[in-house]
């Protein structure tokens, strides 16, 4: 088996507006290492051994568009909790899922098979491991997308073995 790569931005969107039933623009965009205290939520995706394999990352914004878009709930909401960076039980939920689902674009023939082993909520706590992939520069896939009749955020993949 060989290390996970990184899918093409066009099946992240695809994979996107067909989980979210709407239109997603998906882009690179600039490199986003998050500092220290930026609200984010990380996705940890394990190989079979329970290695860490690969992570996804979202800015609070993009996690509330995404769960509330995923669960057709109101963009004003969701856009509230953007701000605040604290997302309902329901709409990290739909993250989760979301995420879960987001290892298919990983899981190719050659490649490692991942699969979700956790999502970490705002200001939580992150294993050093998933703490130093998160912070690389390298070997990650930075975008900024937007959900349509919601808004703008960050979503980030990143190959940590």
């Amino acid at each position: 088996m060989g290390l996970s790569t990184l899918p093409p931005v066009k099946d992240v969107r695809d994979l996107l507006e067909s989980l979210l039933g709407r239109d997603v623009e998906v882009k690179d965009g600039p490199v986003w290492i998050p500092p220290a205290g930026e609200k984010i939520l990380v996705a940890e995706f394990v190989d079979d051994d329970g290695a860490l394999a690969t992570l996804g990352l979202v800015d609070s914004s993009a996690g509330a568009y995404i769960g509330a878009a995923m669960g057709l709930l109101p963009p004003g909401g969701a856009q509230d909790m953007a701000k605040d960076g604290d997302l309902s039980p329901v709409v990290r939920e739909n993250l989760y899922e979301t995420m879960n689902i987001a290892c298919s674009l990983f899981n190719l023939p050659g490649q490692p098979h991942v699969k979700i082993a956790a999502l970490y909520d705002v200001g939580a706590a992150l294993p050093p491991a998933v703490d130093a992939a998160v912070r690389r520069p390298t070997g990650r896939m930075d975008l900024a997308i937007k959900v349509a009749g919601y808004g703008e955020g960050r979503f980030s993949l990143v190959v940590a073995n």
